[in-house]
């Protein structure tokens, strides 16, 4: 659909800079990712054609910020799966209160669609081969659990695979509780030499991207559209790892366009 990009990347920095603003008054860490990174680094801003900011932070400093999710301005909306429980996905996001912003997995979905920052969880990657398998494997199954439905866009044997993997968990308090078990089993890991982010494109059945602890030991500061924003301690090492040794530069003009495939934006109820 057709929607005014500037406008939208408004109300972005408005979402990015009242999450700054809870972040720096309860010492919460986080980090600028993504094409969000990318932007920071090349473009001092917004990458010209995006249309929305990432948000790494590690799995405590998650815990945190909905410690204090009532500091939040009340034009904002901190919101999981626990917080919203009409909300399928395994991120956070801080949603702006009397807007609408839709993707197609969002349809018949009875949650918050406020226009959305996106919070990924940084979860420490073990050493051990066999338990990094199952730590993707119990990933994964979080994910669609969460969700309560199969992966509707990754292929005909994900799907399969989905139904299976819920065929058992028909009841809600059992889904839930497994929920949380899973939760707890991912978290286990402390301290180890590397990342992983286990949602979104970082992560399939074939592979996950992982990252090095040390890229992410305390923020870099980086000016993002005239504010200071925290972003890796090595952003080019992370860029590199996630999008290839010439991330600065440009795409051709062809690929110079957003993937979100919004259905509905509003920026006024």
């Amino acid at each position: 659909m057709k929607y005014e990009l500037k406008q939208l990347q408004i109300v972005q920095l408005e979402l990015l800079d009242e999450l700054m603003r809870v972040c720096e008054q309860n010492n919460i860490t986080f980090y600028l990712a993504a094409g969000s990174c990318i932007g920071a680094v090349r473009h001092q801003g917004f990458i010209p054609w995006d249309d929305d900011i990432d948000i790494f932070m590690y799995a405590d400093d998650v815990d945190k910020l909905f410690e204090c999710m009532y500091q939040f301005r009340e034009d904002f909306f901190l919101q999981s799966t626990f917080t919203d429980p009409g909300y399928r996905h395994a991120i956070a996001r801080l949603r702006k209160n009397n807007t609408t912003c839709m993707e197609p997995d969002d349809i018949g979905t009875d949650c918050h669609h406020g226009i959305f920052l996106d919070i990924y969880i940084l979860y420490y990657y073990p050493k051990n081969k066999f338990e990094r398998i199952i730590m993707v494997q119990r990933g994964i199954r979080h994910n669609i659990l969460l969700s309560n439905r199969p992966p509707l866009n990754h292929g005909p044997i994900i799907k399969f695979l989905g139904k299976l993997i819920l065929l058992p968990y028909r009841n809600e308090i059992r889904r839930l509780s497994k929920i949380n078990h899973l939760k707890n089993k991912i978290r286990k890991y402390h301290d180890t030499e590397d990342l992983v982010i286990l949602y979104g494109m970082d992560i399939s059945l074939k592979r996950i991207i992982s990252y090095k602890a040390e890229w992410f030991k305390s923020p870099k500061y980086l000016i993002f559209e005239n504010r200071r924003v925290p972003v890796a301690t090595n952003a080019d090492a992370y860029l590199r790892c996630r999008y290839g040794d010439d991330y600065m530069v440009l795409p051709p003009e062809n690929k110079r366009h957003s993937y979100h495939k919004y259905q509905t934006i509003s920026f006024t109820k």
